[in-house]
């Protein structure tokens, strides 16, 4: 009965886990701060336009779609104008899998993204 509420529990807590999705900034220079923008480009290479990079976004969650909605969110927030998408990892935990089951493990994604600000154009 304990191994079964134990299970249960384990079961809940990876479930919650992998409907979250954390969205942290790395700013090149932490000293620079920007206005929030209404928009964000998505690229998956780097533009030909002159830009600057501001920072890099790290998002780790269950749900590709949540992760790329959290990172356009949070690159509006710190003012990005455009996002260089990076391949998205995978990851899982094998440890619970070998030991509660497969139906336990629980499977990530790492998705990161590189915030640019276009520089204007030299008339």
């Amino acid at each position: 009965m304990y191994r079964f509420v134990a299970s249960l529990v384990l079961a809940v807590l990876l479930a919650g886990g992998a409907a979250c999705t954390k969205v942290t900034f790395r700013p090149l220079n932490p000293a620079s701060s920007y206005e929030p923008t209404s928009e964000v480009k998505m690229f998956r290479n780097f533009p030909d336009l002159p830009y600057e990079e501001i920072g890099t976004l790290r998002a780790v969650g269950g749900n590709k779609d949540k992760l790329l909605k959290n990172i356009r969110k949070q690159a509006m927030k710190i003012g990005a104008q455009a996002l260089v998408i990076k391949p998205t990892a995978e990851r899982s935990n094998e440890y619970v899998s070998r030991r509660q089951g497969p139906e336990f493990g629980k499977k990530e994604y790492i998705m990161e993204a590189v915030a640019l600000r276009f520089k204007p154009a030299n008339k």
